[in-house]
């Protein structure tokens, strides 16, 4: 049982380390406006469409430590 226990154990860790990397090369949209504080799953969100700025391409982790939080709309 105690091998079992260990294997099951080992699997959770592993997948919780794979979701995490995956998320972190995620990438999303951010509008390079100073007004701007969402990022966004796709170039087509409407909220998006709405920026006059550039349009940058960056990893999730990089929009949050730019102080964007995820869109409502493609979110």
């Amino acid at each position: 049982m105690g091998i079992i226990k260990r294997i099951l154990f080992s699997t959770m860790v592993l997948g919780s380390i794979l979701l995490i990397s995956c998320s972190a090369l995620e990438k999303v949209y951010v509008c390079k406006s100073a007004s701007a504080t969402r990022y966004h799953d796709s170039e087509e969100c409407w909220g998006l469409n709405r920026c006059k700025s550039r349009i940058e391409k960056v990893s999730v982790e990089e929009a949050e430590d730019m102080g964007y939080t995820p869109c409502k709309i493609c979110y």
